[in-house]
């Protein structure tokens, strides 16, 4: 009886090795697969904070020397636009630090589902304003330029939101699936 007994300990022992091993080994490819995911992220991230810089640039300039803006209106770009770079920053900032996925997945899921949430609210709010400002952008127009620049800036601005908006939805569409990974490999554990 105790010879049995010992090796249904062994067995049991055994087992529970195999599946510590399996809940490593799917850690570490879960992990894996949320730092390939977040770095395509990162680096939409970081076009958009350098591409926010050239646009200040080009943008007051092509405002202010071809379109004969106001100076309010040129203002009012440039702010918006740093408004955007800084709302990006606030956004990320907690999953672009080195390390990030290094810790316990709840707490990786936590920032996550944050930062998608925070995502998801400046979307609706910067679009609503940026859908103000380029209203306000064809009126000022109007006036003083003739219609091959205001349709270009027509095309322009519906091709720029359609890229804008999939981009967006590329990436909510990636957190949810790391989110979506991490809910999956946590429920498994328990």
């Amino acid at each position: 009886m105790n010879i049995e007994l010992e090796q249904m300990r062994e067995q049991l022992s055994m087992l529970k090795d195999k599946l510590d091993k399996e809940n490593i080994i799917n850690d570490k490819l879960l992990r894996k697969i949320m730092k390939t995911k977040m770095s395509q992220i990162n680096r939409g991230v970081l076009i958009s904070e350098i591409t926010s810089v050239f646009a200040i640039i080009f943008l007051t300039w092509i405002c202010s020397h071809v379109f004969n803006m106001p100076i309010w209106f040129i203002c009012v770009t440039d702010l918006f636009i740093i408004a955007g770079a800084i709302d990006t920053y606030f956004v990320y900032k907690d999953v672009i630090k080195k390390g990030t996925f290094d810790g316990e997945l709840l707490q990786v899921r936590t920032k996550l589902a944050r930062m998608k949430q925070m995502k998801a609210s400046s979307f609706k709010y910067f679009y609503s304003l940026l859908l103000v400002w380029y209203v306000v952008f064809i009126f000022e127009m109007l006036p003083v330029n003739d219609n091959g620049a205001i349709i270009g800036a027509v095309v322009g601005g519906v091709i720029g939101a359609a890229i804008g908006i999939c981009s967006y939805r590329r990436q909510q569409r990636s957190v949810g699936e790391i989110l979506q990974q991490i809910e999956e490999v946590t429920t498994d554990c328990k």
